[in-house]
């Protein structure tokens, strides 16, 4: 009551609700908090970072989801997908990384760095692939580029190579 626009209080208040077993209670104090406090997306960063201290993963990423839905930043697509990534679930964070690329274009090489720790896992490189797959890699060539090296990593060279072949094409490359 002293300090209501203490955000950081509001963090503490949450984890220990958290800590206490009343995780609804926590989650609800931690959003109210980020969407009343708000002057920009740092105030769901810090918040999301008091969920994370006590490892309530889930309710970081509803943070980061409500945070886009206010501000436009592609910080916090990238701290949404890490999250995802480390939670596994990998369906959602290649969602998120197409989205990235669908508003930058320029960053594809950062969001392929992000992936390279991962496709090792063929698990990770099948849902990705689904996922690039449905995102028409025939008309975005970056969504292409990344279907290439996942093919490649997957051993199917046939579909890699017919990739190569557009994005030759398209780049007027000529082999």
């Amino acid at each position: 009551k002293t300090y209501p626009q203490e955000i950081n209080l509001y963090g503490m208040l949450g984890c220990s609700y958290f800590l206490s077993g009343n995780e609804k209670e926590a989650g609800d104090i931690w959003l109210n908090t980020a969407k009343s406090l708000s002057k920009n997306e740092s105030s769901f960063r810090v918040i999301a970072n008091y969920a994370l201290s006590v490892r309530a993963f889930d309710y970081a990423i509803n943070l980061f989801k409500e945070a886009k839905n206010f501000y436009n930043n592609l910080a916090l697509n990238y701290d949404l997908a890490n999250l995802l990534m480390i939670t596994m679930n990998y369906k959602d964070a290649a969602e998120e990384y197409a989205e990235i690329i669908s508003k930058d274009p320029n960053q594809i090489y950062s969001v392929e760095a992000r992936l390279q720790p991962y496709l090792a896992k063929e698990d990770v490189v099948k849902i990705y692939t689904e996922v690039l797959e449905q995102k028409n890699p025939d008309l975005n060539m970056n969504f292409a580029y990344l279907l290439i090296i996942l093919y490649t990593q997957s051993s199917k060279f046939d579909k890699a190579f017919d990739l190569v072949k557009i994005l030759d094409e398209k780049q007027k490359r000529q082999g």
